[in-house]
């Protein structure tokens, strides 16, 4: 079995198990011809990785789910302008025809014959 000291393991840290816990502990370090302190950092070090791309993974699902949002934001906006633009236009259109616009807002194509 290898100790697996790799240097800067100088600390220790106390944790409790059941004693079927340990003996399982124990059986899997032994056949990765491993420390029981050895082999438990190797399991804690594997552990905190996956945590680590848990998190990752998910703050980029959330990344990506706020740009989602957001663009779907960003097209309602826009197609809310270009009614708003399309209602206007139908608007003064409307104002035009009926001459209520004066003649300086009034589109050239409605705007009213000049006279000399």
């Amino acid at each position: 079995m290898s100790d697996d000291n790799d240097g800067g393991r100088t600390k220790r840290v106390t944790f409790y198990v059941s004693e079927s816990e340990q003996n399982a502990l124990k059986r899997e370090a032994e056949e990765r011809d491993k420390s029981l302190s050895a082999y438990c950092l190797q399991l804690i070090r594997r552990q905190r990785q996956l945590d680590a791309e848990e998190q990752l993974a998910e703050d980029l699902n959330v990344e990506q789910r706020l740009e989602e949002i957001t663009q779907r934001a960003i097209d309602r906006i826009d197609d809310s302008v270009g009614d708003v633009e399309e209602t206007t236009g139908a608007l003064r259109d409307l104002h035009a025809r009926a001459g209520n616009l004066p003649p300086r807002e009034l589109p050239a194509a409605h705007a009213p014959a000049q006279t000399a």
